[in-house]
């Protein structure tokens, strides 16, 4: 596989991983260290309902327990640059905030073993919501086929017969939709069970000549082909202040610099951004010719909120990474405090999360992937954001890598 994968742009790796995970999750960007080689997904995390879990005189919350094991793949989180300051975006969280809670939401689609069904999913939601993205496309969304992905009777005969043979029953539920979709000429609207909305162009839209929008554009380049498409899609995007976050910077294996466009509603609170900027952006995406391919926006379930929870502090987080409680998909130990090259605040909002909880990521300069050219890799190290005493027990590494 690593052989046939030599030869394949990044890009298009980038692009298939994208189109398979939906928004698995945007911060979980394998960068070219990985070289997009693999998905590395977290475990989700397992909720306990204790009779209390607040000091007294607070209303109980449930304790949080962060699980572990990380999905098996190749490859980690670590992103390449020459220097700290090249990886950029526009994370509305700072650390003089001083925020004393934040939000967590239980995911409601849960995956039931062993064949990882989903339950939970709201049909009715997904059909509106395609309706809706059509009409501020301009399209009548009311007049719109839908279907979906579930199998044909011949498909679907075919694998029954295959599974039997086997002598593996066939589960409940293992041939219903996840996806919604619909087509109106030359674009298609697909929504799945996580309401995400899907957006594509064939063949792709070409922006004026005045605009560069490729996978290696430079930033600047970027931001003014993000002025365009603001406002050609301001209906679409249905936000008061949208604002722009060109992020990423890192490089790939062979030193070609990468930025991804999105936007994120920039207006209320401190809080409701940066809710906005991790739970519900809209991504713009380029085809190999700097063509308009897809758009892809976020708009995830989060009415089964658990509580607002105390958090730490970034300073408190930084003694517990330097003691040891953190998670990562980095296979070295966290290479000392002198390495810490930058933190900031996000949610993991992967798809197979149980509950979306706060953390902090710290990036760590890995003096191990030191490349000849001068080209560093920071690896992503994470601690809960959430106060000790709402968590079974605090992470520790323990020197492997899951």
């Amino acid at each position: 596989m690593l052989d046939k994968l030599e030869g394949i742009d990044p890009v298009y790796l980038e692009a298939a991983e994208n189109a398979r995970t939906s928004r698995l999750p945007r911060w979980l960007a394998l960068g070219a260290a990985a070289a997009c080689l693999a998905l590395l997904g977290y475990a989700g995390l397992r909720v306990l309902f204790p009779k209390s879990a607040s000091p007294e005189g607070q209303p109980a919350l449930p304790l949080l327990s962060v699980a572990e094991d990380f999905g098996g793949g190749m490859g980690f989180e670590g992103y390449m640059a020459y220097d700290i300051s090249e990886l950029v975006s526009a994370n509305p969280w700072r650390e003089e905030m001083n925020l004393t809670s934040l939000p967590v939401y239980r995911n409601p689609v849960t995956y039931e073993e062993p064949y990882h069904l989903p339950s939970g999913t709201d049909f009715e939601r997904m059909e509106a919501l395609l309706r809706q993205t059509a009409d501020r496309l301009g399209l009548d969304g009311d007049s719109l086929i839908l279907t979906d992905d579930s199998p044909d009777e011949e498909t679907r005969a075919q694998i029954e017969s295959k599974m039997e043979g086997a002598g593996v029953p066939v589960p409940e539920g293992y041939f219903r939709p996840t996806r919604l979709m619909a087509r109106s000429g030359d674009t298609e609207i697909q929504v799945d069970i996580h309401l995400t909305a899907e957006i594509s162009f064939e063949p792709a839209l070409s922006l004026p000549s005045e605009y560069t929008f490729t996978h290696y554009s430079a930033y600047k380049e970027l931001e003014n082909a993000a002025e365009y498409l603001k406002i050609q899609y301001g209906e679409l995007l249905g936000m008061e202040e949208p604002r722009l976050n060109l992020y990423g910077g890192d490089y790939d294996i062979y030193g070609r610099q990468l930025y991804r466009l999105e936007f994120f509603e920039g207006a209320g609170s401190e809080v409701e951004q940066i809710l906005h900027y991790n739970f519900a952006p809209t991504a713009f995406y380029c085809d190999e010719k700097g063509g308009l391919c897809l758009i892809r926006s976020w708009q995830p379930d989060l009415s089964r909120k658990m509580g607002d929870y105390p958090v730490i502090t970034a300073g408190e987080a930084r003694e517990l990474l330097a003691e040891g409680h953190y998670l990562t998909s980095v296979p070295y130990e966290m290479p000392g405090e002198e390495y810490i090259r930058r933190v900031e605040l996000i949610y993991r909002t992967g798809t197979r999360e149980e509950v979306f909880m706060p953390y902090y990521r710290f990036y760590a300069q890995l003096p191990q992937e030191k490349r000849e050219d001068g080209l560093n890799t920071y690896g992503a190290y994470y601690v809960p954001a959430v106060s000790e005493e709402y968590l079974t027990e605090l992470p520790t590494w323990d020197g492997s890598f899951n």
